[in-house]
């Protein structure tokens, strides 16, 4: 069967590439026509457009957004292409197909698929202006004869071409990104436009900690969205930052106990202030460079587990997930990378070091605490109420750590079981005495309204997560744990996740009767 042109497929994708100014006429390009709806369009779509970008023959120009179901385009028997690629090249029609069967080749399905061999049909539908002299220019499929790879004559076509379709220009939804300079979140401002969105920028300026620090983060900006031809916002609000976030980093380890400015910033910075500033502008979509998943109504960890950043995410205020977009979510950080280094205004920001977990944290925490306090006054090293050793100052310490301290006589490893602020000691005991079974979260934030339930819960960002009982009572949330825990620190924040999905959080208070 002969594919047919649709007049909606050219009506559509040569309105809705992201970079008009490259796309001014799909005739005057190579376009490749991607199907397969079975599994992860989406992973392989990107895969295959990493093997064209690394092919030095080849030169993409731009690509539609992706479609799952898409309900036109060119027709093959009973399947519709989900995307389109436009290319350029000098490789002859010839030269092009033989190369498009070869990509071909590395995206089969298992041999229980044998009436449909590959999870991606890759077809060339426009040649260029060029007239093919080859009625019908066919090769068969090497594996399977019944299903062919298939260019169209431009013959076909011209007639649209001469007589275009016009339609009133459709607005694109507007979303806002986050932009830090670095790869993820540029890569995420590419992805969205690829998804269909019209797409601003916004830097926000939290923390003048280094005098370079905005200077180069805002000429990567400024580099990519010269290339997407997006503008972008300046966001100054470093005395909302500071006061929310910095002093309360400072002020949590004066008092003893262990800080996680990230998740307190996502929630009042990233995802309040940025969020604010989103609708201000009139716009209802907020995408950042986050590792995680939403679906408008619930937060969920990443493909990528490595790179999984939700437990960051849990304190966000409910009502501004439907606002959310993770283009990263099904990405692998090397994928992201290695997209990065293909793109000439992005090489060097790929290349750059993965910025500090703490971003106004350039070294250690104690240099930015002795900005304030004095970190460094000697103590007293406690064990069963006996002094046993000395410390360098209780601020130095967290539950856990097991150097930096003196315990005369000791012959086992001894951590930090607890911080005293008061009288500047800290007391120690051997690995087993950070063993807890229950812990209490307050300041809570809950996207379900369950009272008791069965869950996992994260106790730490790089936790592997454990099995427990949850009771919520008098706004707070007892935890009683399958298995011990070691190192679980006040302050830190409990994330609760029923498989992938996040199901509440907590700030920790207390453990095991503390």
């Amino acid at each position: 069967m002969k594919k047919v042109l649709t007049q909606d497929l050219i009506q559509y994708y040569t309105y809705n590439f992201p970079n008009k100014i490259k796309v001014k006429n799909i005739f005057d390009y190579i376009v490749l026509g991607i199907g397969g709806n079975l599994g992860d369009v989406k992973s392989r779509f990107n895969k295959l457009l990493l093997m064209l970008k690394k092919n030095r023959q080849i030169k993409v120009v731009s690509t539609s957004i992706l479609l799952k179901n898409p309900p036109f385009g060119f027709v093959d028997q009973d399947d519709f292409y989900n995307g389109v690629i436009v290319l350029d090249t000098n490789l002859s029609p010839n030269e092009l197909l033989k190369l498009t069967q070869k990509l071909e080749n590395r995206f089969y399905r298992k041999n229980e698929f044998k009436n449909a061999p590959r999870t991606l049909d890759l077809d060339i539908i426009i040649y260029k202006n060029k007239k093919i002299n080859q009625k019908h220019l066919i090769v068969p499929h090497p594996q399977y004869k019944k299903r062919q790879s298939v260019m169209i004559p431009l013959s076909e076509i011209t007639n649209i071409k001469k007589s275009p379709i016009k339609q009133t220009k459709e607005l694109k939804p507007k979303v806002l990104v986050g932009l830090s300079g670095g790869i993820d979140s540029s890569i995420s401002a590419m992805l969205l436009q690829k998804m269909g969105y019209e797409v601003e920028g916004v830097y926000m300026k939290l923390h003048s900690i280094d005098e370079d620090y905005h200077k180069n983060n805002l000429e990567a900006i400024a580099k990519v969205s010269n290339y997407l031809g997006i503008k972008y916002h300046i966001l100054d609000i470093e005395k909302l930052f500071e006061k929310e976030v910095y002093n309360y980093f400072v002020t949590s380890y004066k008092d003893g106990i262990t800080p996680n400015p990230c998740v307190v910033c996502n929630r009042l910075i990233k995802f309040g202030a940025m969020a604010d500033f989103a609708k201000s502008l009139g716009i209802n979509r907020l995408a950042t460079g986050h590792y995680a998943k939403t679906d408008g109504k619930y937060i969920y960890s990443a493909d990528d587990k490595s790179k999984d950043q939700s437990y960051f995410l849990a304190q966000i205020n409910k009502d501004v997930i439907p606002m959310l977009i993770f283009p990263l979510s099904e990405y692998k950080k090397e994928d992201i990378i290695a997209l990065g280094k293909t793109i000439p205004n992005f090489k060097n920001i790929a290349q750059k070091k993965e910025s500090q977990e703490i971003c106004f944290v350039p070294t250690v925490y104690t240099d930015i605490l002795s900005k304030h306090i004095n970190v460094d006054k000697e103590g007293d090293v406690i064990k069963d109420g006996k002094i046993v050793g000395k410390h360098k100052g209780y601020m130095h310490y967290t539950i856990g750590k097991r150097r930096g301290f003196s315990v005369h006589g000791a012959h086992d490893p001894h951590f930090v079981l607890k911080t005293n602020p008061k009288d500047n000691t800290i007391e120690v005991g051997t690995r087993d005495r950070l063993a807890v079974k229950n812990v209490v979260l307050s300041r809570l934030n809950m996207f379900i309204e369950d009272k008791e339930f069965e869950a996992t819960i994260k106790l730490r960002y790089r936790n592997e997560g454990y099995k427990c009982r949850i009771v919520i009572k008098d706004d707070k949330a007892y935890i009683s744990l399958y298995d011990e825990a070691f190192g679980v620190a006040c302050g830190q924040y409990g994330v609760i996740y029923i498989d992938d999905m996040i199901v509440g959080s907590g700030e920790i208070v207390g453990v095991d009767g503390l």
